[in-house]
């Protein structure tokens, strides 16, 4: 059909002797060297992101691109990139209108890996009834507690996010819960 020839034309090959299973992504680094081409992995990815959207390591803030990076660090597995998207997603930061929907899909993986960001934004989500999710402040609790025991880990981070302490707080000094997460 010809399709594969026309759409290699400009393109660059790279042969190799390792075999497909034995591909690592360190072959990959080392082809992209050989080729000339930036590959950046997921976790510089989120690194870039994070210094757009907050104007970290002398950055300016274009929070726009910053998004945009995020989305590709998070398309490509980061974790702490999807986290971070939700909260923006939901809090309709750096530009972007909020949609609690899109934030909980996005949330879901992270959180369950302890994502403190991906937990904030659920815990948000559960306490407000958004997103396709029931107001359900024992949820929602139980959200801010884990969220809070992540950015307590991430201490040694500079600004660390600490909304989740303080909706950890209200729900404590309401009444509504106890130190351990379980009602009171």
């Amino acid at each position: 059909s010809n399709f594969l020839p026309w759409q290699s034309t400009y393109s660059e090959y790279y042969f190799t002797d390792v075999l497909w299973p034995d591909f690592t992504p360190e072959e990959l680094e080392k082809a992209a060297d050989e080729l000339g081409v930036d590959v950046l992995s997921a976790a510089e990815l989120y690194r870039r992101g994070r210094a757009l959207c907050f104007g970290l390591d002398g950055v300016k803030i274009d929070g726009p691109k910053g998004l945009r990076v995020l989305t590709e660090a998070a398309k490509a597995g980061s974790l702490e990139a999807q986290g971070e998207l939700a909260e923006a997603l939901a809090d309709g930061l750096q530009g972007t209108q909020p949609d609690a929907a899109r934030a909980v899909a996005v949330a879901k993986k992270p959180a369950q890996a302890g994502n403190p960001f991906a937990l904030d934004t659920l815990g948000a989500c559960f306490r407000d009834g958004l997103g396709g999710l029931p107001k359900d402040e024992a949820k929602a609790r139980a959200c801010f507690l884990r969220a809070f025991e992540g950015f307590k880990r991430m201490s040694a981070e500079p600004n660390p996010d600490v909304r989740a302490l303080c909706y950890l707080g209200c729900y404590l000094g309401d009444g509504r819960g106890s130190a351990d997460g379980k009602p009171t």
